[in-house]
């Protein structure tokens, strides 16, 4: 996840011109342990290309050194562009920007067929290769995904905790069904390097995406026939190839967090260019990441900052689109519900000619339109899915909907959504597409969240005001992680009085929790008349 954070925080800097309770059992010792696959976010992979001077010149990313130098070299143009931004003409900047941008990342660009102007490589992608044992060991702990996270979840490992823990790689560019084709060839490779049956997948953001998209090829790849040999059409597969690839068996827990399953908000956003930077969101994400128990986005909830809007309109057209508008992963971004008006607005004759549009339509109609089916499908041949999102955020990047600030909440988990800012009405019948079991309640205590209709509403976790990437950050959804990456049978939202489906963020920040007697945590209802618990969150 830093490396996302990272990602954007580099964008953002070039935008403004530079300147800106886990279960324990007493046969714990005798408990199955399995390996565990990290799935990171968008980003995640360091690729390089060979270069005259250089055999592994790393093109992703950029290192703070380059952008030091590009700010240094660039000070009059720089300066200059702010006066002008100042005076309301922000394209000066913007050309600068755009200009080194290119210049920096241009070998990330696809052409207008949807292949690459450069090649590129992973560094490592091979179960040899990719454990934390050997990175620590032979690369310095380079190439290692989520470090805050791994130690904590993976100590029940014990002393096979490294050799034990897989950094998946892949060129996140590319469609995401390439992507899980990489994760199945990991899988079978860490079984076979572990000697073990089956492995964990522990997924973040886009990593859930592609988890979630690696599990639905392998209910495809289980009901055979017609439907294999499609997805193997756009793989390059033989029917019975991918059948013996995706195999559900191979997983024992997946556990995804913070996922991309349905898309992400900014991808929208980038490719209409519909950029409104939403100030306050962004204040109090940051906030939640540095854990600051002192309000600061306060300071612009009463003024949006909208003079930015233009500049970063002006920048990503042309300057990212040139670059993003012929990545699969981005167009795979988009939100099923929006995939149409997107490419009836944006891919032109010059993205139409290209596979990933037919790889994406395919990705869309097929594989994300049946998402639900197929999760159950592959929970039915043994893998026990779990989910964990956030919710009650706008997007930094604009859209009114509520997410964790990136993601939005009905695409991480299939819920249907009340508008935003608003509740569903007095005597809403939830939908009951994926459980109609009349002794469940799916519907969150706020009225604003239906997950009887979502991909697990079983397994699905909402966190209300878990922010993008803060998953280790927040005490409770940190334990429920732990727990389903760690169980050995399956958990549902049913089954732990302490994690229901829904609960509020524990993050620092947010200073104050309250318990009343009968609703849960953060929850008030007619029902309730005493305060059973007052207390103050305080940093670890």
């Amino acid at each position: 996840m830093k490396k996302l954070h990272r990602f954007l925080a580099v964008l953002l800097v070039l935008c403004l011109g530079f300147s800106s309770v886990f279960i324990v059992t007493d046969a714990a010792a005798e408990e199955q342990i399995y390996p565990i696959i990290v799935v990171a976010g968008y980003g995640g992979t360091s690729l390089y290309k060979v270069s005259p001077d250089n055999p592994q010149d790393n093109v992703w990313y950029v290192g703070d050194s380059l952008i030091t130098d590009a700010v240094v070299s660039h000070i009059p143009e720089i300066l200059v562009g702010l006066l002008r931004w100042a005076l309301g003409n922000p394209k000066p900047l913007a050309d600068t920007v755009g200009r080194e941008f290119m210049r920096l990342c241009g070998d990330l660009a696809y052409d207008e067929d949807g292949k690459p102007v450069t090649e590129l490589y992973r560094y490592h992608y091979t179960a040899e290769e990719v454990n934390t044992k050997y990175l620590n060991e032979e690369e310095d702990g380079k190439y290692i995904h989520e470090t805050e996270i791994m130690p904590y979840i993976t100590q029940n490992l014990g002393e096979k905790a490294e050799e034990w823990t897989f950094n998946f790689t892949t060129d996140f560019r590319q469609n995401v069904i390439f992507c899980a084709k990489d994760l199945a060839l990991l899988v079978k490779g860490a079984k076979e390097f572990t000697g073990q049956d089956q492995v964990n997948l522990f997924a973040v953001s886009h990593g859930g995406q592609v988890t979630a998209a690696y599990l639905a090829c392998c209910a495809i790849a289980a009901r055979g026939g017609a439907e294999a040999a499609e997805l193997g059409e756009h793989l390059g597969l033989t029917a019975q190839e991918v059948m013996e690839l995706f195999d559900a068996r191979d997983i024992h827990n997946s556990v995804i967090t913070v996922p991309a399953i349905g898309g992400a908000l900014l991808a929208y956003d980038v490719l209409t260019n519909n950029l409104a930077f939403d100030e306050e969101t962004l204040l109090y994400f940051l906030e939640n990441g540095f854990m600051w128990e002192t309000d600061y986005n306060w300071l612009v909830r009463a003024q949006q900052l909208g003079f930015l809007d233009e500049l970063l309109r002006c920048f990503f057209d042309p300057y990212v689109m040139q670059m993003l508008g012929y990545w699969g992963s981005m167009w795979d971004f988009v939100q099923l519900e929006k995939y149409d008006e997107v490419k009836k607005q944006v891919a032109s004759e010059r993205f139409l000619r290209s596979d990933i549009i037919w790889h994406s339509d395919y990705f869309h109609y097929t594989v994300l339109a049946n998402m639900a089916e197929n999760l159950q499908k592959v929970e039915e041949l043994g893998v026990n899915v779990s989910i964990i999102a956030g919710a009650g955020a706008p997007a930094v990047s604009g859209s009114r909907e509520t997410s964790d600030a990136i993601i939005p909440l009905s695409g991480a988990t299939g819920a249907a959504i009340a508008p935003w800012g608003q509740r569903f009405a007095n005597g809403y019948q939830t939908r009951n597409t994926q459980c109609d079991d009349p002794t469940h309640n799916h519907l969150s205590p706020a009225m604003d969240i239906d997950m009887s209709c979502g991909y697990l509403p079983e397994s699905t976790w909402i966190v209300d005001g878990l922010f993008h990437g803060m998953t280790y950050k927040d005490d409770y959804t940190r334990i429920l992680m732990k727990t389903l990456v760690e169980s050995n049978e399956k958990i549902t939202v049913h089954d732990m009085e302490a994690y229901p489906q829904f609960h509020e963020s524990t993050n620092v920040c947010e200073s104050v929790y309250a318990e009343f007697g009968t609703s849960k945590t953060g929850y008030v209802s007619a029902d309730d008349h005493t305060l059973t618990c007052l207390r103050r969150a305080t940093a670890k």
